[in-house]
């Protein structure tokens, strides 16, 4: 599964923006780099201190996905929206 999300991301244009839901500390999309913008979004606060120290052309945001965090943006926000690691 981790070699089929590594081809399609790798396949796509490094100018996207892309949104990483429930982030973690950045290990998952590390690998997927560089892109023009990526935003972290974890509800928590050390593992996106640790996020945005590896993932360059990073921002974070802390909040809890479960809250609509997706109604704060417009539908033409993000070119990639993703969640490889949401559990909670």
């Amino acid at each position: 599964m981790s070699n089929f999300i590594n081809s399609l991301i790798q396949q796509m244009n490094p100018d996207f923006e892309v949104l990483d839901i429930c982030c973690g500390n950045g290990i998952s999309i590390q690998n997927f780099l560089p892109y023009k913008k990526i935003t972290g979004v974890d509800v928590y606060q050390p593992y996106l201190e640790e996020y945005i120290k590896r993932v360059p052309n990073s921002e974070i945001i802390q909040q809890d996905v479960a809250a609509e965090l997706l109604n704060n943006f417009s539908d033409d926000s993000y070119d990639i929206v993703m969640c490889l690691d949401g559990v909670e």
